[in-house]
């Protein structure tokens, strides 16, 4: 009972962001190869410098996709507005997606968190 209070009283907020063209959806960091988008020269011109701290894990056990936490969308709010701007060049949208429950969490961070 008392877990079960805890619980309904210590939610958190977590934040997805993709990216959307056509009506095809990606990551933030993925935009598909029919967008040309630019890599080389572009998209990592402003990933670099703004998500350099960010941790990267990949488990090829299990599927895994990322949500930022509170605090992740504080710190780099900076960064994900530029990709917004370099994103809309191209004729990208970025969406926000809020979830207090985005699935199971089989990896945090302070940052992040990682969901199957």
């Amino acid at each position: 009972m008392l877990n079960s209070f805890f619980m309904l009283y210590n939610k958190h907020m977590y934040y997805r962001y993709v990216i959307e063209k056509e009506n095809k959806q990606s990551g933030l960091f993925h935009p598909l190869d029919e967008w040309n988008v630019p890599k080389e020269n572009g998209l990592y011109d402003v990933v670099c410098p703004n998500f350099e701290s960010l941790t990267y894990k990949k488990n090829k056990k299990v599927t895994t996709v990322s949500w930022f936490t509170e605090e992740g969308k504080k710190n780099y709010s900076k960064g994900i507005q530029t990709l917004k701007e370099f994103y809309e060049k191209f004729g990208i949208e970025v969406k926000e997606i809020q979830s207090e429950n985005p699935g199971i969490i089989v990896q945090e961070d302070d940052m992040q968190i990682w969901v199957e």
